[in-house]
C-alpha cells in the first residue's frame, strides 16, 4: 500500500475461471478426452486475436458472443508475492446475453453428452436461461469464484443446487455461505452436512469443495463423501489452482470416472499447477495425472468406462 515496488518480471499469459477450465479439460486428452468450447466476448485489437491462437494451440475452440467486434479484449492485473500468493484485479467482464441465449440450449445431433459450465462471475445473468439448456440434455456445472457476495447465503447455495448438475465451491465461498471459520476441516463437515439436508430431491449430482493445500472433497448425491488430499509441491503461483482442479474433474467425471478417482486425479493436477507460473502455465496430461496417481488409484474401486467423447462449453 503506498509503495512503488520493482517485480522479477512481468508476463502477459491468457486467463480468466472460464478460460482455465476449458484449457485444462481440453489438455487431458487420452481416456478423458473432451471437445471444449469457450463462450466468450473478444475485442478488435492484437490481444484479441493472440487470445485466440493461444485458446486454439490448448485445443479450445472460443465462440465470441458479440456479432460486431470492438474494442479490446478484457485485462487482469495479478500479483504474485516470493510464497506464490496472487492479488488479483480484473476489470469488468459481461456478456450480452441476448447473443449468449442463441448458444445454448442445442445439445448434439451425434448423440455425445454436453455440459454447460458456468463461471460464478455469469451466474445471475444466466441462471435463467438454463431451463432451455436443461430441456436439451445438457448437464450443467458452475464454479463459485467470482459468485456475487449476495449468493454466499443458504437461500443462494439452494438456488444453485436446484439449477445445477455440478456445484463446484471454494473454502471462502463455502465459509460465507455456512457463517464460519474457513479452517478445512471445519468447512468440509459443513458442506457435506448442509448438502445431504439440503440437496434431497434436487437437481445437483454432486458437490465438489476446493480446500487449497488441504486438497478437495467431493460428495455424490447417490454415494459417500471422498476426501483427497493435495500432493505437496513447492508453490510458485496459486492462479488457477482451483480452476485447474475443476477443469480436470469435470473431464474425468464427463468420461464416467467415480467421483473419489476423478477428485483425486483433479487434485494431482491442481497440486501440479502451482508449480509453474500462470494460471494455465502447467500442460497436465491424462498420462500425466495416471503416472502420479496409480499408487493411490490402487486402493479404490476401478473407473467405469467412457462413453462417447463428451463435449464441454464454458462460459
Amino acid at each position: 500500500n503506498g509503495q512503488r515496488m520493482t517485480s522479477r518480471g512481468i508476463e502477459k499469459s491468457l486467463g480468466g475461471p472460464a478460460a482455465n477450465v476449458a484449457v485444462m479439460a481440453a489438455g487431458l486428452g487420452g481416456r478423458y478426452a473432451l471437445n471444449t468450447e469457450l463462450i466468450t466476448a473478444l475485442g478488435a485489437d492484437a490481444d484479441s486475436e493472440w487470445a485466440l491462437a493461444e485458446l486454439a494451440g490448448r485445443g479450445v475452440r472460443a465462440v465470441a458472443i458479440h456479432p460486431h467486434r470492438v474494442g479490446r479484449l478484457s485485462r487482469c492485473i495479478i500479483l504474485v508475492d516470493a510464497e506464490g500468493a496472487r492479488t488479483i484485479v480484473n476489470e469488468p467482464f459481461d456478456l450480452e446475453i441476448d447473443d449468449l441465449s442463441r448458444h445454448l440450449g442445442t445439445g448434439s445431433a451425434t448423440g455425445e453428452r454436453h455440459c454447460l459450465h458456468v463461471e460464478g462471475y455469469q451466474v445471475p445473468a444466466l441462471i435463467g436461461l438454463l431451463g432451455d439448456v436443461h430441456a436439451a440434455g445438457i448437464i450443467t456445472s458452475v464454479h463459485t469464484t467470482g459468485l456475487p457476495a449476495a449468493w454466499h447465503t443458504i437461500e443462494g447455495l439452494t438456488r444453485l443446487l436446484d439449477s445445477f448438475d455440478l456445484v463446484f465451491l471454494n473454502r471462502d465461498s463455502a465459509g460465507a455461505i455456512l457463517g464460519s471459520d474457513t479452517a478445512p476441516d471445519t468447512v468440509a463437515a459443513g458442506v457435506e452436512s448442509l448438502y445431504r439436508r439440503l440437496g434431497a430431491g434436487r437437481r445437483t449430482r454432486l458437490v465438489a469443495l476446493t480446500l487449497g493445500a488441504a486438497g478437495a472433497m467431493v460428495c455424490p448425491v447417490d454415494g459417500p463423501s471422498h476426501r483427497v488430499s493435495a500432493m505437496p509441491t513447492p508453490v510458485v503461483d496459486t492462479t488457477g489452482a482451483g480452476d485447474t482442479f475443476v477443469g480436470c474433474l469435470l473431464a474425468a467425471w464427463l468420461n464416467d470416472t467415480d467421483a473419489g478417482d476423478a477428485a483425486r486425479l483433479a487434485a494431482i493436477a491442481a497440486s501440479l499447477s502451482v508449480g509453474v507460473e500462470g494460471a494455465q502455465g502447467a500442460r497436465i496430461s491424462a498420462d500425466m495425472l495416471s503416472a502420479y496417481g496409480i499408487a493411490a488409484a490402487q486402493t479404490d474401486a476401478p473407473s467405469r468406462s467412457r462413453v462417447g467423447a463428451p463435449a464441454i462449453m464454458g462460459a
